[in-house]
Parts: C-alpha cells; structure tokens; sequence
C-alpha cells in the first residue's frame, strides 16, 4: 500500500511484473483506493476501497498498462492478493488526471455553530473533522463542496457548496451546541 499524501484521481495502473519464471505467481488480486487509511478502519486487512481494477489470470512477463473501471478518487493505494500465493511484482505506478489537495488543504472552523442552509450531502461516516474535510475535498470538483457541519455526538457530516468570499454567509450561521462548521480557506 502507498500512501500518495494527497486525494487524486486516478486512472490507469501500469504494472511491471517480473522477468523470470516467478512472473506467474502474479494473479488473483485487486488494487483497491481509499480516501483514509485503511490500517484504522475496522475489519483491516480484509476490507475493500474503491475498486480501481481486479485481476484473476495471470500477468505473465513485462509492463502491463490497465485503465481503472472508472476515475476512482482517493489517497491511498493497495494491491492485494486473494490466493495463498506469494506476492511478487517490480513495480506499480498509478497513473492520475489531477491532484485533488494536498496536506496543505486548511478549513477554519467555527465551535458551535452550523450552517442552516440545505446541505447537498449527509454522512454518517464522519468520525472526526478531518474525514469530514476528506469527504468534502473528494466532491471539490464534482459536487463544489467547500464547507461542511460536523456533528460529534453523531459523527455527522453536512457537506455545502458555498462561496468562500460570501459575506452574507456568517448571517445564515446559527449557534448550535456540539456542532462546528468549516469553511475552505482561500
């Protein structure tokens, strides 16, 4: 597993395999992409990200170049065998169209307070500001989201699209105990 320090978009995985009579023991596996790691999540190793390809024969010798099922967005990359075999290859590159954020993403965060307006998503799947931030930053570009609510009693994320430079938005903030709401720095 690789961790690329940013949320990407990829597309393509070129693999090259071994040169020699080894180069047959690469089959059955997957390469999954997760927007968090997936060391911390329960039920790791046996869990599954977004499937960016699936293999079930073997590779054979050479430099293989496979398109992902569709773009997949995330930050961390993982090749995992499903046989009892040993894993053996030369190297693995993911291949992306764009570089979603980076560490440097910064949100400023507002203690007790919420947004009131309708959020375009809702997650149960926040289990801190930081995977909320995840969440909103993997629908930068899709959904425009540039602000959340986050709820810790619940682990609830509102995800908003909002323009950053409104200076009408602190006027649709309301006071709220236990929840904070962020806002995408420019």
């Amino acid at each position: 597993m690789v961790d690329t320090l940013g949320i990407h978009v990829f597309q393509q995985i070129v693999l090259t395999n071994r040169g020699d009579v080894s180069a047959t023991r690469l089959k059955s596996f997957r390469i999954d992409v997760f927007t968090t790691d997936p060391r911390k999540m329960p039920g790791f190793p046996l869990i599954l990200g977004q499937l960016c390809m699936n293999r079930t024969d073997p590779v054979g010798i050479g430099t293989f170049t496979w398109n992902c099922t569709g773009p997949v967005i995330g930050r961390y990359v993982r090749l995992i065998k499903y046989d009892s075999d040993y894993l053996n290859f030369c190297e693995l590159e993911a291949m992306v169209s764009d570089m979603i954020s980076t560490e440097d993403t910064k949100y400023a965060g507002q203690m007790n307070k919420r947004l009131t307006q309708t959020a375009m998503i809702v997650s149960a799947d926040g289990q801190s500001p930081a995977s909320c931030a995840m969440m909103c930053i993997t629908r930068r570009y899709t959904d425009y989201c540039s602000a959340f609510n986050w709820l810790s009693s619940s682990n609830r994320c509102e995800l908003f699209s909002v323009d950053p430079r409104n200076l009408t938005l602190s006027s649709r903030l309301v006071a709220t105990q236990g929840m904070e709401f962020f806002l995408e720095k420019n």
